[in-house]
């Protein structure tokens, strides 16, 4: 099965970011994914994207992250 490309325009928003990969590394359903963030403001984007890198790995699982301050660098590919 193809890794599905999910990607969070805002991610800077570490409650919502923080619910998201809750609901990804919970979900018996959608199969393998990977998750792109997008947020304008760097320093809201690194901290988002160290919150899910955490949450990802206490729960050893297979989610590639990536992020990116640009959008452009993380749609393409995206289901």
């Amino acid at each position: 099965m193809d890794r599905q490309k999910i990607v969070l325009i805002g991610a800077g928003s570490a409650s919502f970011t923080r619910g998201l990969v809750a609901d990804l590394i919970l979900s018996t359903d959608l199969g393998p994914c990977e998750l792109g963030l997008v947020d304008i403001d760097p320093e809201a984007l690194e901290t988002a994207e160290g919150l899910s890198r955490r949450m990802i790995e206490a729960r050893d699982v297979d989610i590639p992250v990536s992020a990116s301050v640009d959008r452009k660098d993380v749609l393409p590919g995206a289901d």
